[in-house]
């Protein structure tokens, strides 16, 4: 009697908890240990609490409950549950910065995959994100069939998307999303490109495609430390009033009226006035003529970058008024020998041109600058002009040289402005930092 009052007495208690999103390390490890669970039922419990050992970086605890639930896969009804353990287990090896299929569970589940009839493409949505993560680490160096993986993974992107989409959460989303955004750019970047720099050609779609699990490595590294939560973009928008820039020749043609004062939900500015909501890093607004949304990809104490959903283009809040500077800050040779630098940057030179985001690497030395884009590099004399700009000269005509003016400095960039397009663009120190914005950026085109 006293064991039956005990089970429905923790029943109630998960239920309850389990509504509320609330579940705790002991509650679950209880209902792990005391009720007898079917194996569907056990094995959720134990996904959840090693969900929860993750969060507070308990890995190894994790690891051991994802390959147990995996280890009685014959025995599941609903299998999906092992492959969403394969997931999280899939995800702990990237953190750590492991690129091989060694763990033998992972190879049990690739093993266990169901495809559709004569397809690749897997029949759940638990198996297809797991596949999705099982290609992303088979791009080999020395493989003669790295083409033929990156269609293959395209292909699951797209149906992924067409087929799976409102089953994913908003993070594996997201993770679609970017590396959906960066095939694209892959492929795009097969073609001659011309950059604000110089004149490029691209490597070809092997020479990148082999870089696949560097950029996966790049991109979940600094993803937890740069994302923008609810409450820090809020505060930023509402802190006091807010001036906005972009890095598109449109942002400058078309900017008079470029102030706003965000408080409780509504957007008051000299020409129009709107209502707002933010909601995680999502901001959307209303001028009376249906919902406008941007999403910030980047805030800091003094600069907060969006990408506006309907137009693409990086848009720069600050609390001055970078437009009307008339005058920059002084750039110092110190600080452009510290480097190397990122400059982030749109392409696009024309009004009507699409966004083109681009990152450009910068290493100074004393009379000269190496400039790379995508592994090719130009090499320019540089210096600083009586105005404090800096010069780079890309020949001995003076109508080729490029003059850039320090507008602002924040923690982790310093905003700039072509000083003949008036076009702003960012000087990031972090690779990290700048590899991860131009992602974003990207991956919201």
């Amino acid at each position: 009697m006293v064991l039956v009052v005990l089970v429905t007495d923790l029943l109630f208690q998960y239920q309850h908890l389990e509504a509320e999103k609330q579940q705790t390390d002991v509650m679950l490890e209880k209902f792990s240990l005391v009720l007898d669970l079917d194996f569907d039922r056990k094995s959720t419990v134990e996904l959840s609490l090693a969900n929860n050992y993750v969060s507070r970086g308990e890995n190894e605890k994790a690891i051991l409950l994802y390959n147990k639930i995996i280890e009685r896969f014959d025995s599941l009804t609903d299998t999906d549950i092992a492959f969403n353990a394969g997931q999280r287990l899939f995800s702990l090896i990237t953190q750590d910065n492991q690129s091989n299929l060694a763990d033998r569970h992972l190879l049990m589940l690739k093993d266990k995959l169901e495809f559709t009839p004569g397809t690749k493409l897997p029949v759940s949505s638990a198996q297809a994100y797991f596949y999705h993560q099982l290609l992303n680490l088979t791009y080999d160096r020395k493989s003669n069939k790295i083409t033929e993986t990156f269609n293959l993974h395209t292909q699951l992107m797209q149906y992924i998307k067409e087929t799976h989409w409102q089953e994913l959460t908003n993070p594996q989303r997201q993770t679609i999303d970017f590396y959906y955004a960066f095939q694209g750019q892959v492929t795009a970047l097969t073609e001659l490109q011309s950059s604000f720099y110089f004149q490029q050609h691209a490597p070809s779609l092997s020479a990148y495609i082999v870089n696949i699990p560097e950029v996966i490595k790049g991109y979940f590294s600094p993803a937890k430390e740069y994302l923008v939560g609810q409450e820090k973009f809020k505060q930023f928008l509402e802190l006091q009033p807010v001036f906005w820039s972009g890095t598109h020749k449109n942002d400058v043609e078309h900017e008079t009226a470029n102030t706003a004062l965000f408080s409780q939900g509504i957007l008051k500015s000299k020409d129009f006035e709107a209502l707002y909501q933010i909601t995680d890093n999502l901001m959307t607004m209303d001028f009376g003529e249906g919902p406008e949304s941007d999403v910030a990809i980047y805030v800091s104490s003094s600069v907060a970058l969006t990408v506006p959903l309907l137009d693409g283009d990086l848009v720069i809040f600050t609390y001055e008024d970078l437009i009307s500077h008339k005058k920059g800050q002084p750039w110092s040779k110190q600080e452009l020998l510290a480097g190397p630098w990122y400059h982030l940057y749109d392409q696009a030179l024309e009004l009507n041109e699409a966004i083109q985001p681009t990152l450009m690497e910068a290493i100074f030395t004393e009379s000269s600058a190496v400039l790379t884009i995508n592994g090719e590099s130009i090499t320019v004399p540089w210096q600083i002009n009586a105005q404090g700009e800096l010069e780079l000269a890309f020949s001995d005509n003076d109508q080729a040289t490029l003059n850039i003016i320090k507008l602002m400095t924040d923690d982790e960039m310093i905003i700039t402005k072509n000083q003949a397009s008036g076009v702003q663009s960012l000087f990031i120190k972090d690779k990290q930092l700048a590899q991860y914005i131009v992602d974003q950026w990207t991956s919201l085109l």
